[in-house]
Order: structure tokens, then sequence, then C-alpha cells
């Protein structure tokens, strides 16, 4: 929520930046993409207005490109080098909250899919959620999508696209991107 591309993520091209606070004009392109508070102003004849998850920060707003080939839009660690030093056989967490931003996306056909690409994890699970993003009329509210992984190196590479290349209805929001460890067994003492 502090800033763009090496800041805990990176986001390659052909995604470009806006800046944070981006200076906003009401027209984004495809590949455009901004840290901000409110996705309306980023757009504001397709993207509807709206709070991040938590309703008083910024999120990661991405006018959904239309080049195909699974163009990574984010990409963990400042360099995009992945996430560590991980316990190699451990359980982890992934999540990530995600809803559209557009007030175009008419059905499935039209708004953003995400998918997860992993290098050096197994047991890969979708554990809650989905990769599609609702759309409006359907939902327009906050979603969360949680993985669970294990390392198979002490760097995990975890990087998101976008499946959709259609132009219209194809915006999105992320926001509380998450790594969490294993959880710590309970332990309980009890006296009387």
């Amino acid at each position: 929520e502090s800033g763009g591309s090496g800041n805990g993520f990176q986001v390659p091209a052909p995604f470009v930046f806006l800046g944070t606070p981006p200076p906003l004009t009401g027209t984004s392109s495809p590949g455009d993409y901004a840290i901000i508070p409110n996705p309306q102003p980023m757009n504001t004849a397709n993207f509807i207005s709206g709070t991040d998850h938590s309703g008083s920060g910024k999120m990661m707003v991405v006018d959904g490109t239309t080049v195909g080939g699974g163009q990574r839009f984010w990409k963990a660690g400042n360099t995009g080098g992945g996430v560590g030093p991980l316990t190699i056989g451990a359980t982890y967490t992934f999540s990530y909250w995600k809803k559209t931003v557009s007030t175009t996306a008419v059905d499935a056909s039209t708004a953003a899919n995400i998918s997860v690409a992993w290098n050096n994890a197994s047991s890969v699970t979708l554990v809650a959620g989905s990769e599609q993003v609702s759309f409006p009329g359907v939902s327009s509210v906050w979603q969360q999508v949680k993985y669970s992984f294990i390392p198979t190196s002490a760097f995990v590479n975890i990087e998101l696209y976008n499946n959709n290349s259609n132009s219209v209805g194809n915006d999105f929001a992320i926001d509380d991107v998450e790594v969490l460890p294993p959880p710590v067994p309970l332990s309980l003492r009890y006296s009387i």
C-alpha cells in the first residue's frame, strides 16, 4: 500500500505504472495500473467507485491488458525473485483479495480470470475462492482467494496473471496479498 513495483512485489512490462498517488486523467488504457484508494478516478467512464479491502487504505487497480500469453501483473518480492526464506517441506498459505472494478463486464467471458504461477513449490491447492473475478450484477464485493503450498526451495516464486485479454470489462483490483507461515500448534496449560 506504500508504493508500486519494487515495494514487496514487482510488476513487469507490458504493464504501465501511473504512480502513487498517480496523476490520474480519468482515462486509463489496457495495461495501466495504479496503487490507489478508489478505482473510479483511474477511468471515470468504466470503473466503479469503492474502497480497498480494509476500507481505508490502497489497492492495486489494473486495467486488464489485451496482450495474451499470461502476462504477469504481480510477482512476489521486491525484484520479482520470490518470497523467502521459507522452510522446505512446511505448509504455507498464500492469499489475496480480489474484486471487479469494471462497470462494463457483462459475463464471465469479459471479466478478469486471475491465475497463479508457482516455481519451487509442490502440493499447491486452491483452498478458498476461485480464479474468476465476479462481474457487476453477480458481485462487486471483495472475495478472498487462498492457496496452500509446500516449498521445495528456500525461495518460492509466486506470480499472478490474468487469463482474459478482452478489452471490455477485464478490469480488477487486488489487495492484502500475503504469505502466512504454518500455524503454530496449540498448547494449553490448565490449573485449578
